[in-house]
């Protein structure tokens, strides 16, 4: 039996051993410097000679990205027989933030060893040191060993001699990297062959990249993606950028990093003539790796459809599209929505990770820095990245736009006065309270509410107050976004009744808190830690006449924003029970059918009623949307029946009561006679309930027989008659709820 010695191939991450293959020199770059350069396959022979030139090589020196492709490789005709070298698919790229290549589908067979087939290899390298190697499949023979080449580096995969082949020594390399100077090399995968062999050294998708200073870039105005890599080199330069004032639109289909795994589509910046900006991001993704399940590695970061809009008085707002699917990172899907920021802590409480949606930075100069989304890995594993950038504040020339119209003085609210408003403000940020009702102007209404300055802003703001209830409603509340006591809260209500106060919302966040949807508890507060600065959600007090006082919010900042917001407020004395209505129908019906009652109500939707006779509760029934269905017992005795209908509201209103009369028809009926002789079947049909008994009579005389019917069915035996025929005549008597029902039948006995 022949012995197969395997020989071991290393995958290995950022190796820093064994020279990288030179490209070959072209002319388009003999005059300048080549900083980045990008190959699909070589291969060197046992001399060190050229059996296959660098395929598709592309170089960067300055300017635009180039581009090389090559649809095919085959075999090298200098090779002898036995050898399998060819590659389909090699795309390269080189540019300002490194270089990229591709090989859709390498087949390696060297001749003595088992076959290599590798797909989906992609190699890219970035100014500064970073590089990164990504394999779909890799197959030993007929052994799949993708799961080992995506492994951490150290990786070692047997790579068998076949069977009575030579064998010296042989090595595998993925993503090898060297170092010279200040050039980086790597190499998506190497093959060292032994001194017996024609191929000595193949190397297939490789990537160089310069250390160099990145130039100065201009400043801009509006950017759509920016990434940035640990070390400060810029791996996507700012893009899509607009730089000047005024009304300009920049797009770009894609924009990528050559040098890492990040990618956005669908990018566009739009800035209009009154100063207004919006910056949209249709897809951006940022993936570890390149297989199956690299979107939903907590190292990914994956964002949808997102939308920056910025005033003309420089308040931001940040909006997704896709509410199921818009933020991904740290493994999971984060709270998308606007001033969110997420932290992720060790166990000693330092910050590894932020995602920041809606981030305001100031600046010495008085312009503000607004980043729609910023991603920050504070470990240095992988880059940074800005969404959606627009520094507000900066000269924007004759196009700016009128200042906006400041809001109207509200009134002064006395102590004591019954009124709901919809926000106020006082201290460093002033609004007075709306909109106001009260009982004298019981409805007050607003599109939207904002102090200017982009600190509080609301929309959908709705108030009512009467004697009988109040309600405040704010459809959407941003305070102070961008800073750590940003608050973003959907339908913030406050509604009194009779009953009492309900506070509740929509969902959003308080001060980095997730706030559930739904009912809210009484008096639910949230502080931010080292500051004074807390919120209350449905907060109560009393004013200074001792009139109950409810807020949906309540935000008190007397140190850090010298500030009180209150929002979807309420201020009411007893409420009185509003009134109610209820009527009953009923269509006629009879004895053992059961009567239905059809009922509605007014002044409520929900609550119970019952149907009473004379005190005795019949039935009762659930209102739903103000109507009712009682059915009341079969057993309601036949006549004219005066039933009491009650209607208990829910909550918050006050009960009624109404009469309705029931009539009850007597039941009517039917008998059915059969058998033979003196044994007779009788059936009582077309009663609902069970008879109370019969009576037999026959023609030629004597007792009648009386048996009672215990199952609406009876047989009787008519005993001592003489020979001949005989008329039977059956009959059921009439009760106060049965009409009265016979039959006849003759019978014949031998």
């Amino acid at each position: 039996m022949t012995s197969i010695r395997t020989v071991a191939a290393t995958l290995v991450a950022l190796a820093t051993t064994g020279a990288a293959l030179a490209l070959p020199a072209t002319p388009a770059y003999a005059a300048d410097p080549v900083l980045h350069t990008a190959a699909g396959l070589s291969v060197r022979d046992i001399d060190g000679g050229t059996l296959q030139s660098a395929t598709a090589p592309v170089g960067w020196t300055a300017g635009a990205e180039v581009a090389g492709e090559v649809a095919t490789t085959a075999t090298p005709a200098a090779l002898r027989s036995g050898y399998v070298i060819t590659t389909t698919g090699t795309r390269t790229v080189a540019g300002s933030t490194g270089a990229r290549s591709t090989v859709a589908e390498a087949r390696v067979e060297l001749r003595g060893r088992v076959p290599l087939t590798l797909r989906g290899l992609t190699v890219g390298c970035a100014p500064g040191g970073r590089s990164f190697v990504t394999v779909e499949q890799l197959l030993v023979g007929d052994v799949d060993r993708t799961a080992a080449a995506q492994e951490a580096a150290g990786t070692t995969i047997p790579l068998p001699a076949t069977a009575g082949a030579y064998d010296d020594d042989a090595t595998v390399t993925l993503e090898a990297v060297t170092t010279v100077g200040t050039v980086r090399t790597t190499t998506g995968l190497r093959i060292r062959n032994g001194d017996n062999y024609e191929v000595r050294d193949l190397a297939l998708g490789q990537v160089t990249c310069t250390d160099l200073a990145q130039p100065t870039r201009e400043p801009h105005r509006v950017a759509g993606v920016q990434v940035v890599g640990a070390d400060g080199v810029r791996l996507v330069e700012p893009a899509p950028v607009i730089t000047g004032p005024g009304a300009a639109t920049a797009t770009a289909d894609e924009v990528r990093a050559l040098g890492a795994r990040s990618r956005a589509t669908g990018v566009s910046a739009t800035t209009a003539v009154d100063g207004s900006v919006d910056v949209e991001v249709d897809a951006f993704a940022q993936l570890p790796a390149e297989d199956a399940l690299a979107e939903y590695r907590p190292s990914a970061l994956r964002v949808n459809h997102l939308h920056l809009h910025v005033t003309p008085a420089g308040a931001s707002t940040v909006t997704f599209a896709d509410s199921v699917n818009a933020l991904f990172a740290d493994g999971r899907w984060l709270n998308h929505q606007d001033g969110y920021i997420y932290s992720k802590v060790d166990e000693d409480g330092e910050v590894l990770l932020e995602v920041r949606v809606n981030e305001r930075i100031e600046h010495a100069d008085g312009t503000t820095t607004v980043n729609a989304l910023h991603y920050v890995d504070h470990t240095g594993s992988w880059p940074e990245v800005i969404l959606g950038q627009v520094v507000v504040g900066v000269d924007d020339g004759p196009g700016t736009g009128p200042e906006p119209e400041p809001q109207p003085e509200q009134p002064v609210v006395p102590a004591g006065t019954w009124h709901g408003y919809g926000v106020r403000a006082t201290g460093s940020v002033e609004l007075g309270a709306a909109p106001l009702a009260t009982l004298r102007t019981p409805a007050g209404a607003l599109d939207t509410l904002a102090d200017g300055t982009g600190q509080v802003a609301a929309t959908g703001l709705r108030t009512a107050v009467a004697t009988t209830g109040a309600s405040s409603t704010v459809g959407r509340l941003d305070l102070f976004p961008g800073t750590d006591a940003a608050v973003r809260l959907t339908d913030l209500r406050t509604v009194v009744t009779a009953a009492g106060a309900v506070v509740s919302s929509g969902g959003g966040t308080v001060l980095g808190h997730p706030v559930a949807a739904g009912r809210i508890t009484p008096g639910t507060s949230y502080r931010l830690a080292g500051t004074s600065t807390t919120v209350v959600l449905g907060a109560t007090s009393t004013d200074g006449a001792g009139l109950p006082v409810v807020h949906g919010l309540l935000l008190t900042s007397p140190d850090e924003l010298a500030t009180t917001v209150s929002a979807a407020s309420v201020t009411v004395g007893r409420i009185a029970a509003a009134a109610t209505s209820v009527t009953a129908t009923a269509a006629r019906t009879s004895y053992g059918a059961g009567a239905v009652l059809r009922v509605r109500v007014g002044g409520a939707t929900t609550g119970t009623v019952r149907a009473t006779e004379k005190g005795r509760v019949l039935a009762s029934g659930t209102v739903r949307a103000g109507v009712a269905t009682v059915r009341l017992p079969r057993r309601l005795g036949a006549g004219t029946h005066r039933l009491e209908v009650g209607f208990t509201p829910s909550a918050g209103a006050a009960p009624s009561r109404s009469t309705v009369v029931v009539r009850v028809a007597k039941a009517r009926p039917r008998l059915v006679v059969s058998g033979s002789g003196p044994r007779l079947r009788v059936r009582v049909a077309g009663l609902p309930v069970r008879p109370a008994g019969l009576v037999l009579r026959t023609s030629s005389g004597g007792r009648p027989v009386v048996t009672r019917v215990a199952t609406g069915t009876t047989r009787v035996v008519l005993r001592g008659l003489p020979r001949g025929t005989h008329r039977v005549r059956v009959l059921l008597p009439a009760t106060a709820d049965t009409a009265r029902a016979a039959a006849v039948v003759r019978v014949r006995v031998r």
